[in-house]
């Protein structure tokens, strides 16, 4: 009995090129109709204009303090919108001595506005003891906590 020897076929290459092209053709099509999908989201009611109008009304005016010590008064400078716009009715200059009338300053302040942040600077010629005083006074506000003063520094 003769066998006869069979050829083997070869294997045939994975072509890529047209699994390629059905990508580059599908991925703009996905790309698109994911911007149509619709995730999940809250409905929320929102305002009428009059009610925010009135809501405007009952919000504090944002305000942030400078203070600058001296050896012979305290500074006190208000600022709008991050320390870009003063407030010229708010500013005041209080004896380093007096520091009840700084507490009543902020104190008073503190109920037509509320705090944004604060900056302190002390002069070189102030001494050390009046620095940590006028700062507790600052500290002793609930608005203004530790994290409320931005810069601690001592200029000339």
């Amino acid at each position: 009995m003769k066998f006869k020897l069979r050829e083997r076929p070869e294997p045939q290459d994975l072509l890529l090129t047209p699994m390629l092209d059905l990508f580059i053709a599908l991925i703009p099509f996905l790309l698109v109709s994911a911007a149509f999908v619709r995730l999940g989201g809250l409905k929320v009611n929102v305002p009428q204009a009059a009610a925010a109008a009135d809501q405007k009304k009952d919000e504090k005016e944002k305000v942030s303090l400078a203070f600058e010590v001296n050896s012979r008064e305290v500074l006190v400078t208000a600022f709008q919108e991050s320390f870009s716009k003063p407030v010229k009715a708010l500013e005041t200059k209080i004896d380093v001595n007096d520091l009840q009338k700084l507490t009543d300053y902020l104190t008073s302040i503190k109920t037509k506005h509320t705090f944004g942040g604060a900056l302190f600077h002390a002069s070189q010629d102030t001494p050390y003891e009046k620095v940590v005083q006028v700062l507790e006074v600052i500290h002793s506000v609930p608005e203004i906590s530790t994290e409320t003063v931005l810069a601690v520094g001592m200029v000339n």
